[in-house]
């Protein structure tokens, strides 16, 4: 296998996507959690996806993508990952763990079938300074924080907290797999993952994934400056549309022929009047 000796970031979405959607590793990853976590369940997955739609189906709610969402025997889980985690995200990945938990049910299950919800957060970023109001339900456990309600568990990791801690190899598995979260080469991960079979897994993966075409930081900057110019281009062409629609509106042309005139449906034609007021 071709290897890679680039920098990278497991934290991007599609390589944490990626990484995590592999049933064995994801196992052994939430496992280490739960002890960690001191979740006294025994783990047995049973499903794992990953950019999961958490529809509003037949009524009229926003649409979620959650990162990976696995279902165990215990627990439905949502794991997402943060480059950014202010106040926004943090209610955003509330809304995730509230929705998941609150549409389990069809219209005549029972309630005893729910089940619980674990919500792992994981942040590439320095704690907020300025917490909610919430923060007295939080307890704390080596720079993690748990804010815990039956039946719904939401935790936020601030890689950041673990980059600061002093590395040793007696450290926690879970701990283990945070570094390598917050690796950016190879060779940092071969010295976390030393001997083990499962944690060699993330190297692999790297190996495979980052050596693709497209997957590389450079060709992440050229596709995102290429949907920036696509994008700029669309945004140009509809706000040169919009002038001649006001213009024409202006000289007493009706929202038909108008309409008619630049081949826009009504509704749109509409909108885009109801913009200008």
């Amino acid at each position: 296998m071709k290897q890679f000796n680039g920098k990278f970031s497991l934290m991007w979405d599609r390589p944490f996507k990626k990484m995590f959607n592999d049933p064995e590793l994801f196992s052994d990853f939430m496992k280490s959690a739960y002890d960690f976590l001191e979740i006294n369940e025994e783990f047995e997955l049973g499903s794992l996806n990953s950019q999961v739609l958490l529809a509003g189906d037949n009524i009229k709610i926003k649409d979620f993508f959650c990162d990976v969402f696995a279902v165990t025997n215990n627990r439905i889980i949502i794991l997402e990952a943060y480059n950014n985690f202010k106040i926004y995200e943090e209610r955003k990945s509330y809304c995730y763990a509230s929705r998941v938990y609150g549409s389990q049910l069809m219209g005549s299950d029972s309630y005893k079938e729910v089940k619980k919800v674990l919500c792992i957060n994981i942040v590439n970023d320095k704690p907020r300074k300025n917490q909610n109001k919430n923060i007295e339900m939080y307890r704390m456990k080596d720079d993690i924080k748990i804010m815990e309600s039956n039946p719904i568990i939401f935790v936020t990791i601030y890689l950041d907290n673990i980059r600061k801690r002093l590395y040793t190899l007696s450290e926690h598995r879970f701990i283990r797999y945070l570094r390598i979260l917050c690796s950016s080469t190879v060779n940092e991960i071969k010295k976390i993952s030393k001997g083990d079979k499962i944690m060699n897994k993330t190297i692999n993966f790297i190996n495979k994934f980052f050596t693709m075409p497209g997957n590389t930081r450079q060709d992440r900057i050229e596709s995102d400056r290429e949907t920036a110019r696509d994008y700029g281009i669309d945004i140009g062409l509809k706000n040169k549309e919009t002038q001649i629609i006001n213009k024409l509106y202006s000289k007493n042309y009706s929202i038909q022929n108008i309409s008619d005139t630049l081949d826009i449906p009504v509704e749109e034609v509409q909108r885009r009047l109801t913009l200008k007021k």
